[in-house]
């Protein structure tokens, strides 16, 4: 009988005919012996359902469930619904565990007593190079209240819901938010958070993160992006019910929304969205007080927006795309 608690992995799947392969193997290699893989697929229009039947085959460790389209957040609830592992963590369709990521994992949570246990990403690009990773290690335990708080500081550890084991008993009854489609994934994280759990953040790599040709980045400006402002607010709610001696933390988590929202804003230059640009500006300056740096590209943004040089910035931007259009 394997001793191993079971680790129950949700993979929400929508179109990913390209990478479903690779993800799913990442789980079939792990060093870790007790696994179940949740594969759900969110009502592809492509060949991903039938590649994850083939790979399923006649495996007892993978489960199958195909749903009506309902958005990544809906597929991650059927997953938690579905799973009957003690121990939870998710994966993106389109990338990649490390062979020993869920060993690396449930050793932090079993040497630490926690309750969720946090490793970091190496990205690659979409044919599978490698490029580094963007953050700065860091090994530490939360007790308390102390989760909470280095999430709504922005700490990077607690941006994404992938890169963690979570005890069940840690997730509870939370879901995703379905129907939002940006920042949903650190809001879950975020009301864990709230649970106060005991938090262990390792040092080691355990996922590739895949830097495709759908990232915002490069996919230009979409209004799904005021779902983080939408989050943003539902924390203060939160935090101003529960905590509020957390309140001047959480117009730091405003401040940052704001940011993230201008971010993406600079890829647009419809002037329907001005009202809106202006507006984030604003909040970002009435509460600059309460600003705490996380990243080297929040600094920068920061900056420029107390500085009044943001719309320079944007302009620059412009001026930049249409010479590479041209």
């Amino acid at each position: 009988m394997n001793e191993a608690p079971l680790i129950s992995v949700i993979v929400p799947a929508y179109n990913a005919e390209k990478w479903i392969g690779e993800c799913c193997q990442s789980v079939f290699r792990q060093s870790y012996p007790n696994v179940e893989l949740i594969a759900v697929d969110d009502g592809s229009t492509d060949s991903t359902l039938a590649e994850l039947t083939r790979l399923c085959g006649s495996r007892d460790d993978m489960r199958v469930i195909h749903t009506e389209n309902g958005g990544v957040c809906r597929a991650r609830n059927v997953g938690l619904d579905n799973a009957r592992g003690g121990l939870i963590t998710f994966l993106d369709a389109d990338d990649m565990l490390f062979d020993n990521a869920l060993e690396v994992l449930y050793s932090l949570l079993s040497q630490t007593d926690a309750d969720i246990s946090i490793g970091w990403k190496r990205n690659i690009s979409a044919d599978g190079k490698e490029l580094g990773s963007p953050y700065r290690r860091e090994k530490a335990v939360y007790d308390g209240l102390d989760g909470l708080k280095r999430s709504l500081e922005d700490n990077p550890a607690m941006h994404s819901v992938w890169g963690k084991l979570y005890k069940k008993s840690a997730i509870g009854q939370l879901r995703f938010v379905e129907g939002r489609r940006v920042h949903e994934d650190s809001f879950f994280v975020f009301e864990c958070m709230l649970g106060q759990p005991r938090v262990a953040v390792g040092e080691e790599d355990v996922l590739y993160y895949r830097i495709s040709e759908n990232s915002a980045s490069r996919s230009g400006f979409s209004e799904k992006h005021f779902d983080m402002i939408y989050f943003a607010d539902r924390k203060r709610a939160l935090i101003e019910e529960r905590y509020p001696e957390l309140m001047p933390l959480c117009e730091n988590a405003i401040v940052k929304a704001n940011m993230a929202l201008l971010w993406n804003l600079i890829l647009t230059d419809d002037p329907k969205y001005r009202t809106v640009e202006k507006n984030a500006i604003q909040n970002v300056l009435d509460r600059k007080k309460y600003y705490k740096t996380a990243l080297g590209s929040d600094a920068k943004l920061f900056w420029l927006i107390t500085h009044g040089l943001y719309r320079p910035y944007k302009a620059l931007h412009a001026l930049k795309r249409t010479i590479i259009q041209g």
